[in-house]
């Protein structure tokens, strides 16, 4: 058990919030499809005991949650009216005692209600729509804790702030997560808030929400992200141990008053108040049927995401990712060709349109590998067998569909032939699955992989932006402090790219950053003349982007990748990752 004064300092950290801030007011519509899996409506005139628990008293260790707050939470101060879930602050004194039985007075009566050990998720969409309160040392909040509280102690299993906000500033929320690494910044969290610029959060109801999976989780207000938690940006920063969200959390409502943070009641303080919940959903996400034809991480730099593999148990292997590459670790292949499996799918292939898949591969023996490309009868419109050497060759193998089928690629890896016979590893990178016939890539850009330096590259920094660009790990990275007011702002780009008239030309690279925005591919001659102007929306995720465009005339050409402000980029300090640039004609 901790004493009393760490007590204090850990569950009143819990609380504190805002150490680092971004703000967007740039609308981005939701292209997911998620599937209800429970929601309170609010509906009848009692709480539903089937999914709520009443937390009563001034806290579990007798101080006040940790902050000395001055409410003790009762039932009666819940409520459900007219479609709403209602918890009312108001004042009553009591004479409560701490752990060491010195007495202490609270002066207000509140609610707090959770759903532990009945509704605890792990990932998904929650929405709330909740109406906040204002005034002086009041706080309400909606967050989750992990299920293992308070066995488990505070900020080890992890805490999820769907919205909080101060009483005396009405018109800003902040939504932060905790966990190892508040220890680590002042147990502060991971925070960021959003600002009405007109009016308060307790004027009317706003919907207030998080998608979490394991990756990342996102925050939005009334539709609008303004805050995204990236699990590799975390573990980069505070360790593996921070990112403690791949586990069941409940849910918490309650209104809080005073105490260390945020304040002291006053003459600003406004009670009785109250706040009220329209209602709270649960989302689950359904993953999408047929994927657009854009293979993820074919290059293995976000280890197996997007991938799928299967050990059938006739055989024994492992399958990871080691120096961005695939890495199938065989000490016995299994008896049928499917027995080891590295696969990804399925995609919407259409009738007589032509295909092409490519990959890297080698093997530390001589060996077979099978590419099958079949629907999900195991239908196969690819079956092709490869021998690999213990030179990392590039592999192309292009096929025309007979019909408009769902597709799944598989690298099978099992018993092809004679069994092998000894331990060995298969490697493979660099895969690509494409519309259309092999193209030649004989690329006009010099240094597009980066190989530990910026060889042929230039780039420039405006004064009223912030970045430092420099090759890392065989991919260039670009720290970005501030975006400055122009796209231009921030800049990587190569120049004296002879492009001719009549042809078409095709830009290729891959692409990630740790906070989601946009950026833009040009390219343009000496006097700015355009030939192509793309945005491009990049995520966590490293993913390869194709455009294509055709020459108006003979130029002497640049390539320059535009990394300020383009469409509201984060204004927060992030990193954008780019790699394998080409400039090719088709």
């Amino acid at each position: 058990m901790l004493g009393k004064k760490n007590l204090i300092a850990v569950v009143l950290s819990l609380l504190l919030c805002a150490s680092l801030i971004s703000i967007s007011i740039a609308e981005e519509p939701l292209d997911e499809k998620w599937n209800l899996v429970w929601s309170d409506e609010f509906g009848g005139t009692e709480l539903n005991m089937d999914y709520w628990n009443y937390d009563i008293g001034w806290g579990p260790f007798d101080n006040g949650w940790g902050n000395f707050e001055l409410q003790y939470y009762t039932p009666e101060n819940v409520s459900v009216e007219d479609g709403k879930l209602i918890i009312k602050v108001t004042e009553e004194e009591r004479t409560v005692y701490e752990a060491d039985g010195k007495p202490f007075t609270t002066y207000y009566s509140s609610g707090r209600i959770n759903t532990k050990n009945k509704v605890m998720p792990q990932y998904g969409r929650i929405e709330v729509s909740a109406k906040l309160l204002e005034g002086d040392a009041i706080w309400p909040a909606v967050w989750m804790l992990g299920k293992e509280w308070p066995e488990e102690l505070w900020p080890d299993v992890g805490e999820i702030d769907i919205v909080e906000l101060l009483g005396q500033e009405p018109n800003k929320i902040y939504g932060t997560v905790h966990s190892p690494l508040s220890e680590q910044n002042g147990f502060q969290g991971y925070s960021s808030t959003y600002v009405l610029n007109e009016g308060t959060f307790a004027d009317g109801f706003h919907e207030y929400v998080v998608e979490w999976d394991e990756n990342t989780i996102q925050y939005y207000i009334d539709g609008i992200p303004y805050h995204t938690v990236n699990k590799d940006v975390i573990i980069a920063q505070y360790g593996e141990e921070s990112w403690v969200f791949d586990n069941q959390f409940y849910f918490i409502m309650n209104v809080a008053v005073g105490g260390f943070f945020p304040g002291s009641p006053n003459e600003n303080t406004i009670v009785p108040n109250q706040m009220e919940v329209d209602y709270i959903r649960l989302y689950e996400e359904v993953e999408p049927t047929v994927p657009q034809l854009n293979l993820q991480n074919g290059t293995f730099d976000n280890a197996l995401n997007g991938w799928d593999t299967y050990i059938h148990s006739d055989a024994a292997a492992s399958i990871t990712v080691v120096n961005g590459e695939a890495n199938i670790n065989v000490n016995y292949e299994g008896n049928e060709f499917w027995s080891l499996q590295l696969n990804q799918g399925p995609f919407q292939l259409e009738n007589a349109q032509t295909y092409t898949v490519q990959f890297d591969a080698r093997s530390d023996v001589a060996r077979q590998l099978e590419v099958v490309a079949e629907n999900e009868n195991f239908t196969k419109f690819v079956d092709e067998t490869l021998n690999l050497t213990t030179q990392m060759n590039t592999y192309t193998i292009s096929f025309t569909m007979p019909a408009n089928e769902e597709v799944s690629l598989k690298l099978l890896a099992g018993k092809i032939g004679e069994i092998v016979g000894v331990p060995h590893q298969i490697y493979i990178d660099n895969v690509r699955f494409y519309e259309g016939l092999p193209v030649t890539e004989v690329s006009k850009v010099t240094n597009g992989t980066f190989e530990g330096a910026l060889t042929s590259w230039d780039q420039y920094v405006h004064f009223d932006a912030g970045a430092a660009i420099q090759a890392e790990n065989n991919e260039v990275k670009i720290s970005v402090s501030n975006v400055g007011a122009e796209s231009w702002g921030v800049q990587l780009y190569q120049g004296n790219l002879d492009l001719t008239a009549g042809k078409q030309y095709t830009v290729e690279f891959d692409a990630r950053t740790d906070q989601a925005r946009d950026i833009q591919v040009i390219i343009d001659n000496a006097v700015y003349h355009q030939y192509l102007n793309q945005n491009v929306s990049i995520n966590s995720m490293m993913s390869t982007y194709q455009y294509t465009f055709t020459m108006s005339e003979d130029d002497n050409t640049s390539l320059k990748f535009m990394l300020g402000n383009v469409n509201g980029a984060p204004s927060t300090p992030h990193q954008i990752y780019i790699d394998n640039v080409k400039l090719y004609e088709n």
